[in-house]
C-alpha cells in the first residue's frame, strides 16, 4: 500500500470520516446501546469502571458516565479523540482518553468492570475480531462483562439502506460485514457467552426513514410496534446483535 501500513490507512480513513462529521453531538446516540448495557450490568453502571474499545463519537460512554460510570475511551483516530474530549469537556464530565489501536491497548490487566463497543467489530475480519476480543478480555476484571453490539445481518431495513447506498456509491462507513452471531469469535477468544440477542427494532426504522417516500410506512410501523404487547416486541429482529460475554 505504497509504504503505508494497513492500520495507518484505516486511521487516515476514519480521520476523514470524523473530520467531516462536525462536532460530536452528545444528544445523538442509539438508546438501545445504553439500555442494553445497563440491563446486562444488573440495572446500574454507577461507580463501575468502563472502557469503550473503539469509541468513535463516544456518545454511549457519555450517556453511561451521566449514569455514574467512570469511563475510559479508546480510539486510534486522533480526530475522534480530540472531538470526544471536547464533547466531554462541554458537559463537564471527566474521562480518560487513550489514542490506541484496540488490538493493543495501553490499559492494565483486569482493570475494568465493563469493556464494550458498538458498531466496531463489523469492520474487522474474523481473525481480527478474535484478537480484539482477547484484548478486551485481558483488560476486563474476572467478575466483569464484555459486551459487543454489531449490525445484525437479519435486520431487513438496515440491509436495505446499506445495499442502496453501496449500489450508488454513497455508503459512508467503509467495508462493513453484519453478523448473525459472534458466538464462535467469543468462544475462540476464551470467553463464555452469557446471552446473545437482537436489540433496536425502532432504530432499524431510522434506516428505512433515510429512503425517500417511506414516511408513511415508517409511521405505520412505529404505531404497530408501540401497540404490541411487550413479549411480542421481542419477536422482531433489531438493528444490532448484542453479545454478552464473561471470562471463563
Amino acid at each position: 500500500m505504497n509504504g503505508v501500513s494497513e492500520m495507518e490507512h484505516d486511521r487516515e480513513y476514519w480521520d476523514r470520516i470524523w473530520k467531516g462529521n462536525g462536532g460530536f453531538d452528545e444528544n445523538v446516540f442509539f438508546e438501545c446501546v445504553v439500555d442494553s448495557i445497563i440491563d446486562n450490568m444488573g440495572g446500574s453502571v454507577a461507580g463501575r469502571r468502563i472502557l469503550e474499545a473503539g469509541a468513535g463519537t463516544g456518545t454511549s460512554s457519555l450517556q453511561l458516565a451521566r449514569r455514574g460510570a467512570i469511563p475510559t475511551l479508546v480510539d486510534y483516530s486522533p480526530v475522534a479523540i480530540e472531538k470526544m474530549q471536547d464533547m466531554f469537556e462541554r458537559n463537564s464530565i471527566p474521562a480518560v482518553f487513550l489514542l490506541n489501536d484496540i488490538r493493543r491497548m495501553d490499559a492494565e490487566n483486569n482493570s475494568f468492570d465493563l469493556v464494550f463497543n458498538a458498531g466496531v467489530m463489523e469492520h474487522f475480519s474474523y481473525e481480527e475480531q478474535v484478537r480484539i476480543l482477547r484484548e478486551m478480555k485481558r483488560v476486563c476484571k474476572d467478575t466483569g462483562r464484555i459486551i459487543v453490539l454489531t449490525p445484525n445481518a437479519r435486520c431487513l431495513f438496515y440491509r436495505l439502506l446499506k445495499w442502496l447506498l453501496e449500489t450508488n456509491g454513497t455508503w459512508p462507513w467503509g467495508p462493513e460485514q453484519p453478523v448473525v452471531s459472534l458466538l464462535r469469535q467469543f468462544n475462540e477468544a476464551g470467553l463464555k457467552v452469557v446471552r446473545e440477542y437482537s436489540v433496536g427494532f425502532l432504530e432499524s426504522l431510522e434506516h428505512l426513514a433515510c429512503i425517500k417516500n417511506t414516511e408513511g410506512i415508517v409511521s405505520l410501523l412505529r404505531s404497530f410496534y408501540y401497540a404490541l404487547p411487550a413479549e411480542d416486541k421481542n419477536l422482531f429482529e433489531g438493528y444490532l446483535v448484542c453479545t454478552v460475554g464473561a471470562k471463563t
